[in-house]
């Protein structure tokens, strides 16, 4: 993934870590569990209500940060749409150190690790459990955080710059 895409989600990210305010924008990890990649804003926008932020990221990529009420470990979810207005991918940071534990329940879940670790982050490619999409999962663990990144597969290859494995 280009460097300049995962930093824009990751700064995203640390965002939510370090906010403690309580707004729009808030949601529960049920209504989370509805979205899907592919999806609309329009449909997101119905089942999450409006952002907490919103980011224009550049290259026709927007990101909408969520804060989430009933999760005793997420603080918060990001989801990255291109410039269709379909999401594209999401974010969801953690507190603590916990990469390899979700790792592993990815794998439980059907996930697959991928041969090659960019930058010591763990990669995975699955599916989609409601849509069947293809994505690839990218988590990095920060000192006190750790985030889980999914995108769209094909997202995913044309924003890394090679095919997807």
């Amino acid at each position: 993934m280009k460097k300049s895409i995962a930093y824009f989600v990751l700064a995203t990210a640390c965002f939510l870590v370090c906010t403690g305010q309580t707004r729009a924008g808030t949601t529960d990890t049920d209504s989370l569990d509805r979205v899907s990649v592919l999806m609309h804003r329009s449909q997101i926008m119905e089942i999450l209500g409006l952002p907490h932020e919103t980011h224009e990221a550049g290259k026709g990529l927007t990101t909408e940060t969520y804060r989430i009420s009933d999760a005793e470990t997420m603080v918060g979810a990001a989801l990255v749409y291109k410039d269709t207005d379909h999401l594209a991918g999401q974010a969801f940071v953690f507190h603590g150190a916990l990469a390899w534990q979700i790792a592993e329940l990815m794998k439980e879940r059907g996930f697959q690790y991928l041969d090659e670790q960019d930058c010591g982050s763990i990669r995975l490619s699955g599916q989609d459990k409601d849509s069947g999409h293809s994505l690839v999962a990218v988590i990095v663990q920060g000192d006190d955080h750790t985030t889980v990144m999914t995108f769209e597969e094909e997202f995913y290859g044309k924003k890394a710059g090679r095919p997807f494995p």
